[in-house]
């Protein structure tokens, strides 16, 4: 998916205010959240590095990921100086962080031996798993009748 950081700053308070906007129709735009900043916020945490700045722009509804938080902040830091621009735009996209190679994720470590593959197809459960103690002691809402066919078919 792609997405539009607009940041802007006010020019009489410095307070500056991020707008995000997400591509849900092809071309098509929408504001999906917009965050302010009081004046020197954001510049105060990026002094203390960029995982304190990246913490203190997120907020319950602005959350974006690191590598688009890092875009952000690069033009924050250009926003903010006395000589910058009222307003920068940043474009990402999600394809840009996820692997090049769009199968590399899909790749299994070849197993080469039955051994390995039942070995890897063993259950961890406990010793003291029991599948006829109820937890809780709660009584099910519903009785499975376990003789009962599941398919229409076999009736």
């Amino acid at each position: 998916m792609k997405h539009k950081f607009v940041l802007r700053k006010d020019g009489e308070t410095g307070a500056l205010s991020i707008r995000e906007y997400a591509e849900l129709d092809k071309d098509m735009f929408s504001l999906v959240c917009q965050a302010s900043f009081r004046a020197g916020q954001l510049e105060a945490a990026m002094a203390q590095g960029i995982e304190a700045a990246i913490a203190e722009m997120r907020t319950e509804n602005f959350f974006p990921t690191a590598h688009f938080s890092e875009k952000i902040l690069q033009a924050a830091v250009g926003l903010v100086a006395p000589d910058g621009p009222d307003t920068v735009e940043v474009s990402c996209e999600d394809a840009e962080f996820l692997s090049r190679d769009p199968c590399e994720a899909l790749r299994f470590e070849k197993l080469e031996d039955d051994e390995e593959l039942d070995e890897f197809l063993e259950d961890d459960f406990s010793d003291g798993f029991d599948d006829g103690v109820k937890s809780g002691g709660l009584t099910p809402a519903i009785e499975v009748d376990d003789d009962a066919p599941l398919d229409e078919d076999e009736t």
